[in-house]
């Protein structure tokens, strides 16, 4: 198996047919690099960061309880047609979003939530 030790990612491209993405990096000299992947394997790429993320961020620290947080610029729920959920999507101010299907029971819930805890810190506050 050959290791690519990258230092640094420096852009991605995309196969005009889209069906491949590639990752491009600068190796430990600083040699160019590229690792291709099928799109398919994007979701699972995707699934996977954050937990490798987190797991790096509690072992450099030695602090089970660490996770990375992100700060939240702008929210957009939509309705689907032909679709009894919503769509939730969450952005942050560097653009990174994610979108979830949720139904109109869940957001109530997460509203219900929200408020109690934003509640119950004020509650705390005074």
């Amino acid at each position: 198996m050959s290791v690519i030790r990258a230092s640094a990612l420096t852009t991605y491209g995309v196969s005009a047919d889209g069906l491949h993405v590639r990752l491009h990096v600068r190796d430990h000299a600083g040699a160019p690099a590229t690792m291709e992947l099928p799109t398919t394997a994007l979701n699972e790429l995707m699934m996977t960061l954050p937990r490798m993320l987190r797991r790096a961020l509690q072992n450099q620290f030695n602090d089970p309880t660490l996770r990375l947080v992100h700060d939240l610029a702008e929210y957009r729920v939509e309705r689907v047609a032909g679709d009894d959920r919503l769509i939730l999507t969450l952005r942050t101010p560097d653009k990174f979003e994610v979108s979830f299907a949720i139904s109109d029971e869940e957001l109530s819930a997460l509203a219900a939530a929200i408020d109690t805890d934003a509640s119950r810190g004020l509650s705390q506050l005074m």
